[in-house]
């Protein structure tokens, strides 16, 4: 296999590697982008009709700004905003590429893929949080007649082809609820809740993330008292929503609210307090696990399976993430958050590397 050596090599070519791969580009740096999909390709995968949870003044990377004529924009004009921004770098992203083994020997990185062997001497896995989607085992009990489907598979109403299905979802996230939602339309659908941790989408009128901001809660840093406080109690819970609440959301939508699943068996599910529905298919939306892990070998994981860092550089020298939840404050893995520590990344690599080497 024929081995390619660039300086700097981003796995990831999602929000998180091309907002890093603006500043290599910026200062000329060698570098390549390893996309084992296509630019932006976690956005395409979601349900058709997602909007995303920020409004537009929080979605641009670094020296693009991004308009919308939506103020909630929808996961279409995500996906054309981030080819747009890769574009001037198009030629340093190989796509279909899929790293499927990460080696050291001395100073270099070896990355073995699908199309051949490449070395790199600082690597930045930027493939995101959202590792593999999570289903319970559970969900092996059911019945093979009953349609199953992700939250990260799930595309649209015709997902399910006949009318009037019951259709249950399982999580009241942000996904959840509007798949449920969607679902309504043309189903009897059964909504099973989850532990989330929910906000107002407006506080006085104002746009709650317009409040976030102005208070300063973006720019509390983990590594710090109440920023440390904050992670811990937020991400067990997953991600927050905004101005969802499921009583009010079952209410006028016509949905059936349940409490949290408890189990399957055949065609009939149960929450935990014994309430049970027959069901015609099933959507999980039941979140992800990041299997960073799998495919890494060093030591640079706690007994959760989760990366030790401090803003995204380990204790492996050269070897750096981007992406994390709370990777240095609470919107590391929005798309306006993940330019802060994209720039951050790149100036501790630069600050160990004075001398830049420059594109061939």
């Amino acid at each position: 296999m024929k081995t390619i050596y660039k300086k700097n090599i981003i796995i990831g070519a999602g929000q998180s590697g091309l907002a890093i791969a603006h500043y290599f580009e910026k200062d000329k740096c060698d570098y390549l982008i390893l996309e084992k999909d296509s630019i932006a390709s976690t956005w395409k995968k979601h349900y058709d009709s997602l909007k995303l949870i920020t409004p537009n003044p929080f979605i641009s990377l670094a020296g693009n700004k991004f308009n919308s004529p939506n103020k909630f924009p929808t996961k279409n004009e995500v996906v054309q905003y981030l080819t747009d921004y890769a574009e001037p770098f198009r030629e340093h992203i190989k796509l279909k590429t899929n790293v499927y083994n990460i080696g050291k020997k001395g100073d270099l990185y070896i990355l073995k893929s699908n199309i051949g062997i490449f070395t790199c001497k600082n690597l930045i896995i930027a493939s995101g949080y959202n590792g593999v989607s999570f289903t319970p085992n559970i969900s092996k009990n059911l019945n093979k007649d009953v349609i199953q489907y992700h939250s990260s598979t799930y595309k649209s109403l015709t997902s399910f082809p006949k009318k009037k299905m019951n259709i249950a979802v399982i999580g009241s996230g942000n996904s959840g609820i509007s798949i449920a939602k969607e679902l309504s339309e043309k189903h009897y659908t059964h909504l099973f809740q989850g532990k989330v941790k929910r906000f107002p989408r407006k506080m006085l009128g104002i746009d709650i993330f317009w409040w976030v901001g102005t208070l300063g809660l973006f720019k509390i840093k983990t590594g710090t008292f109440l920023g440390d406080r904050l992670a811990k109690k937020l991400i067990p819970q997953g991600d927050p929503t905004y101005g969802l609440y499921p009583e009010k959301i079952a209410k006028d939508y016509d949905i059936e609210l349940y409490q949290r699943l408890k189990y399957c068996n055949n065609n009939v599910i149960t929450d935990n307090l014994g309430k049970t529905t027959k069901i015609d298919g099933i959507v999980w939306a039941t979140g992800f696990k990041t299997v960073y892990h799998k495919f890494i070998p060093f030591k640079i994981f706690d007994s959760n399976n989760q990366v030790i860092h401090k803003r995204g550089v380990t204790s492996e020298k050269g070897l750096y993430f981007l992406g994390l939840k709370w990777q240095s404050n609470i919107s590391s893995f929005l798309i306006f958050g993940v330019k802060n520590d994209a720039k951050y990344i790149y100036k501790k690599i630069s600050s160990f590397d004075t001398k830049k080497t420059p594109i061939n």
